[in-house]
């Protein structure tokens, strides 16, 4: 005979019961539902979103930070050019400059070897505008360097300079190979608009010496061409980085990151500031990018009395306007 057990009756919450635990539980799980939107907006911002909006003075400030170490050794050589300016055959103005007379030597130089060589060698497509053009959205740098290394906020310019080794540098033979083509002069960029020193420098650490080859190009160079009775010249291109550089900064990429403001173009925005327009490079035939409020013709008398070498654009031209 079986026995049958008693089914326990169903208790029933009283109803107030029942909302109250309808309610508890809803508010647990609307603040679980809350959480993830809770983490995600008081998530930091990415070092690469775009900073083309931001503050000018603000930039300027942490790009100041950035490279702060170097404000001594900057400074004493600032008063050191300042001091030793006064005291030579021309003024720092352009009056003084164009009393200046080409040497000899140069008007007697038909044939003289002008060097873009850097860190744009690595990519190796277009020209050595490659570390401007890449950020560039509308280029076709642009589209091959996310096709060939990924996005900029991933792989940027700064990435191809340990892949930048001078294995097979080798001055010597260089120097040998100007002065048998006929040479009579050298001209390297020491420091191209991608902001990489290619000569060893107190002032940064993004230099030949310090990264990449880890020697000291320029100087390298410098030597062994003196050593074939050959002239020596450097050019410096430095003065457009912003605008190489700043482009990079409308669109999430590795030149917003603060981490490598000393080396990216964080620390302007706009044109150079005047002091910086005096040593711009300068259309030959028109004045320069940007406000021309200041800035007048070079005489044509002493157009041609500045060495197209000495020019920081390196081009076919002497420059026709210069600032006032």
């Amino acid at each position: 005979m079986k026995m049958m057990r008693k089914k326990r009756p169903m208790s029933v919450l009283p109803l107030p019961s029942l909302i109250r635990r309808i309610l508890v539980t809803g508010r647990a799980l609307a603040v679980f539902a809350a959480f993830p939107l809770t983490l995600y907006s008081q998530s930091p911002a990415s070092s690469t979103a775009p900073t083309a909006s931001e503050d000018p003075a603000v930039i300027d400030q942490a790009w100041q930070k950035a490279s702060a170490k170097y404000d001594g050794p900057r400074t004493t050589i600032l008063n050191e050019v300042d001091r030793v300016a006064h005291q030579g055959p021309f003024r720092p103005d352009w009056e003084s400059l164009e009393k200046y007379q080409v040497p000899e030597w140069y008007k007697d130089a038909k044939f003289g070897i002008f060097i873009h060589w850097g860190v744009y060698s690595v990519p190796a497509f277009g020209s050595e505008w490659y570390p401007r053009d890449m950020y560039r959205q509308d280029s076709e740098v642009y589209k091959h360097h996310i096709a060939t290394y990924g996005p900029q906020d991933k792989i940027g310019y700064k990435d191809f300079i340990p892949m930048f080794k001078a294995a097979h540098f080798d001055p010597a033979s260089w120097a040998r190979l100007f002065r048998e083509s006929g040479a009579k002069y050298v001209v390297p960029v020491a420091e191209h608009h991608d902001g990489f020193a290619m000569y060893d420098s107190g002032l940064s650490d993004w230099t030949a010496a310090k990264m990449g080859p880890k020697r000291d190009v320029i100087g390298d160079l410098a030597q062994a061409v003196r050593a074939q009775g050959l002239r020596f010249g450097t050019s410096s291109h430095r003065v457009e980085h912003n605008f190489f550089l700043g482009v990079g900064r409308t669109f999430p990429s590795d030149i917003n990151d603060p981490k490598y403001a000393p080396s990216t173009a964080r620390h302007t925005s706009g044109w150079p500031t005047r002091e910086a327009r005096r040593f711009q490079a300068i259309s030959p035939t028109s004045p320069p990018r940007g406000p021309t409020t200041g800035w007048r013709a070079l005489p044509r008398s002493s157009r041609n009395t500045i060495p197209t070498s000495c020019t920081s654009t390196g081009g076919s031209a002497s420059p026709q306007f210069v600032p006032t």
